[in-house]
This record gives structure tokens, C-alpha cells and sequence, in this order.
């Protein structure tokens, strides 16, 4: 009897990593301050102590809230570079979480297939126990197995087709699994029609 048992395909599962590109914030940039001076020279260098003191102050002034806005522009960009990193931690999950679910629905196949081709094998060789071993072996060989053989390889090219959902894919397969379970019965009712043909061509002869 012809055997169809094999390894779900791996080869061709194309799982490609996310990546995400987070577009980075101009930090902002302390601004500057100058002090408008007016009248003649004479007047500029007549500064008393307590305006140098002003402008020493605005400078100390300007110079914490440039900390500050550095700071906080520290502070968010290590906030971005966290959220990136929680990102790709995320799709790194969710991208092996897939892989995993594909993997099981391939090992889920491959078992229902077996389990199908097993009661077909049995099936058929009820339904021609009283046929010739030959002559039942050569049709189940030239006609079921070709026809299960384009089945298996369509469903292995839906299980390695990267951007088709799994649902979708889960679906089609339950679809071709029961086709195949129908068109049996057909194929079995064709052979008994065939080998009953036969027979009775046998006994015109006689």
C-alpha cells in the first residue's frame, strides 16, 4: 500500500522580526538672553554693582534652567530608549509566540493527516478484500495516491505561505481535509464500479 506519512514541512516558514523605528525628538535647546544696552559708552561703563549683580544672577538663572531642560532632555530620551526597548521585547514575544503557534498547527496536521490516510488505507482494504490484490494495489497506487499527493503538497504550501493568518490557514486545511474525506468515499465507489465491470467482462467470456 502506498505510504503517505511524512514530516510537516519546516523549510520555507519565513518568520520575519518587527522592527520598530522610533523617530527621535529634537532635545530643546536653551535659549539666550541679551541684555539690551542703550546710550553711549561712557553710560555702559558707568554699571553700578548692583546691576553686574542682576546679570550674574540672570547667567546663574540661565545657566540652572539650561540644566534643567538638559536634564529633561535626558530624562526623555532615556524614557524613548525604554519604550523601544519594551517594543522590540514585545514584537521579540509576540514574533516567537507566532512561530510557536505555526509550529503546533503544523504538528496538529501532520496528524491529522496520518490519522486520515490510516483510515483510508483501512477502508480501502475492506471495501477490496474480495478484489485482486494486484489489480486493487495498482489503482489505489496510480489514482488515490497521486490525487493525495496534490492535496498534501497545497497544503503544505498554505502552511509556508508567511503572510497568510493562521486562522485563514487553519480553515483551508479543515476545508481540504474534509474534500479529501468526501472524494474518497467517490474514489471508493468508482473502484467497486470498475472491479464489478470487470468481473462481469470476465464472465462474458466464459
Amino acid at each position: 500500500m502506498f505510504q503517505f506519512f511524512r514530516k510537516a514541512k519546516k523549510k520555507g516558514i519565513n518568520v520575519e522580526p518587527f522592527t520598530i523605528t522610533v523617530k527621535g525628538e529634537s532635545s530643546s535647546e536653551a535659549s539666550s538672553k541679551r541684555v539690551k544696552g542703550g546710550g553711549k559708552k561712557a553710560d555702559k561703563e558707568k554699571k553700578t554693582d548692583r546691576e553686574k549683580k542682576t546679570d550674574r544672577e540672570k547667567k546663574t538663572d540661565k545657566e540652572k534652567k539650561t540644566d534643567r531642560e538638559k536634564k529633561t532632555d535626558r530624562e526623555k530620551k532615556t524614557d524613548r530608549e525604554k519604550k523601544t526597548e519594551g517594543g522590540k521585547k514585545t514584537d521579540k514575544e509576540k514574533n516567537a509566540q507566532s512561530a510557536e503557534e505555526l509550529t503546533l498547527l503544523c504538528i496538529k496536521t501532520s496528524r491529522m493527516w496520518k490519522e486520515s490516510i490510516k483510515e483510508m488505507e483501512n477502508m480501502y482494504k475492506e471495501n477490496t478484500k474480495n478484489m485482486d490484490a494486484k489489480w486493487s494495489s495498482n489503482i489505489w497506487n496510480t489514482v488515490w495516491a497521486v490525487y493525495v499527493e496534490n492535496v498534501h503538497n497545497i497544503i503544505g504550501s498554505k502552511l509556508n505561505m508567511p503572510d497568510f493568518p493562521l486562522r485563514d490557514k487553519e480553515k483551508i486545511i479543515e476545508t481540504w481535509l474534509n474534500w479529501t474525506k468526501t472524494d474518497f468515499h467517490v474514489f471508493l465507489n468508482q473502484v467497486q464500479a470498475r472491479w464489478n465491470k470487470k468481473i462481469k467482462s470476465r464472465r462474458k467470456k466464459f
